[in-house]
């Protein structure tokens, strides 16, 4: 059980998750991906967790509050580091060094999705962001 003052239900999560994904244009198909789950476990995983008491934690919500917060600390980094008005075209902008290789953060997210891989976009979103590097 976690502190009730962090508890986030998995809906919420769902739905926070689903905003940052709609704005970088993800299809159905990407933003599965980027959970690292099939359409078949997704659809059971929200049927056995949508209604949990307040304060449980289930397999499912610990790992989709691991993986949701990775896709926030990717979408805050964006948002510092992106100039002004530039942050839709900052994820789709294709770049020549590592860890991207030459992928656009989105198409990097649509074709990886360890956990490793997509901590590799945080650090590296975090090292562009100076002392903004905690988000």
């Amino acid at each position: 059980m976690s502190n009730d003052n962090t508890w986030v239900s998995v809906p919420r999560m769902i739905e926070m998750y689903k905003t940052v994904t709609t704005r970088w244009g993800l299809t159905d198909d990407e933003y599965l991906f980027v959970l690292n789950l099939s359409s078949e476990e997704y659809t059971r995983q929200l049927a056995e967790n949508s209604d949990n008491e307040p304060g449980v934690e289930t397999e499912f919500s610990l790992y989709l509050r691991n993986r949701v917060g990775m896709i926030a600390q990717i979408h805050t980094a964006q948002m510092m580091v992106a100039p002004p008005g530039a942050y839709d075209r900052f994820i789709k902008t294709p770049y020549a060094l590592a860890p991207l290789n030459g992928l656009s953060i989105k198409t990097y997210l649509t074709t990886k999705n360890s956990d490793y891989e997509v901590m590799q976009i945080v650090r590296w979103l975090r090292g562009m962001s100076g002392p903004f590097s905690d988000v």
